[in-house]
């Protein structure tokens, strides 16, 4: 990403932002989801959340989550975790016993991102 221009990065951004809030209330997706999701940039997981962590007020940053579940964000803040996952109960996601999210219920697929913008 060095290579580029502010300019450019900025269209990164914009576009990763306008795919995560296609993500519906009640679903996650994960970074991975997200950087397949956004298809007129080429994005990594990792980039994905590298820049998740500059996101502007409006974007569901909490319907971003790590792999299986898990809310990788805890690692650098317990609040920050706390409050991701106060976020998610509030959209309706359920956590399994293991304190990872039901996947198998509130992962977002193709089919949750009809509203998607055309690219």
């Amino acid at each position: 990403m060095c290579a580029q221009t502010q300019a450019e990065a900025l269209t990164i951004q914009e576009v990763l932002w306008a795919a995560v809030r296609t993500i519906p209330v009640g679903k996650v997706a994960t970074y991975g989801d997200v950087a397949e999701f956004t298809t007129t940039v080429k994005l990594t997981a990792r980039q994905v959340g590298r820049l998740m962590s500059l996101c502007p007020e409006g974007v569901p940053w909490h319907r971003v989550v790590g792999a299986g579940g898990l809310l990788p964000i805890g690692k650098l803040s317990p609040a920050a975790e706390a409050e991701q996952r106060a976020r998610l109960t509030a959209d309706g996601v359920r956590f399994l016993s293991s304190s990872r999210i039901d996947m198998a219920t509130h992962r977002c697929g193709p089919a949750d991102l009809l509203g998607m913008p055309e690219e």
